[in-house]
């Protein structure tokens, strides 16, 4: 646990998320942000009522929040962060890189996706769903986040990316150490841990 919080205050943040009203995946991203110390989160609000109460949830704790009106918003630690992030996200140009850093996805993982294009980040991810992960890089497959059951949140360049195993391996440790918590056993059990 960094910079974004301590366990006991990342657990009582995680209890006040709105996440009935979020998509399933939304609970990896927060888990993330505060076990791995990821600078934002970008998902999907589906409605204004979703899009007011993540904005609630976020002035309460003290981050920044932006919304868009085409459904997405972003939490972010650094005030002006969450409206960055959109900007950077519309952009007619390629983004993936900037995009990616700045939501704390590894370098590597971002230059892969910039060699595919944003456009084609659904066909990289069904390409992906095809790879085998092996031992502990088992971990890294991303196949769950959409359900809400990955360790991390972002496409990862290769089967045996060390830089994404880090990532899954600061979240796995926060949910092993908080397997307890009512509102993360769904995750943790949708885990091969």
């Amino acid at each position: 646990m960094g910079s974004n919080t301590t366990e006991s205050k990342a657990i009582s943040r995680l209890k006040e998320l709105p996440t009935a009203q979020l998509r399933p995946s939304a609970l990896v991203d927060f888990v993330l942000f505060f076990a791995c110390d990821k600078p934002a989160v970008r998902l999907i609000v589906d409605t204004e009522e979703c899009s007011e109460a993540m904005r609630f949830w976020s002035i309460r704790q003290g981050l920044d929040f932006a919304s868009d009106r085409v459904g997405f918003a972003c939490v972010g630690v650094h005030s002006g962060s969450a409206v960055s992030i959109l900007e950077i996200d519309r952009r007619v140009e390629p983004h993936e890189i900037e995009l990616g850093l700045a939501l704390g996805y590894p370098l590597c993982c971002c230059e892969s996706m910039a060699c595919v294009g944003e456009s084609n980040i659904d066909s990289r991810a069904v390409e992906i769903a095809a790879w085998k992960f092996d031992g502990e890089y088992r971990r890294i497959n991303p196949q769950g986040y959409r359900s809400g059951g990955a360790l991390i949140s972002h496409l990862p360049c290769s089967p045996v990316c060390e830089a994404s195993l880090m990532i899954a391996n600061r979240a796995r440790k926060f949910l092993l150490e908080h397997k307890s918590e009512s509102m993360l056993s769904g995750l943790f059990r949708s885990l091969d841990l």
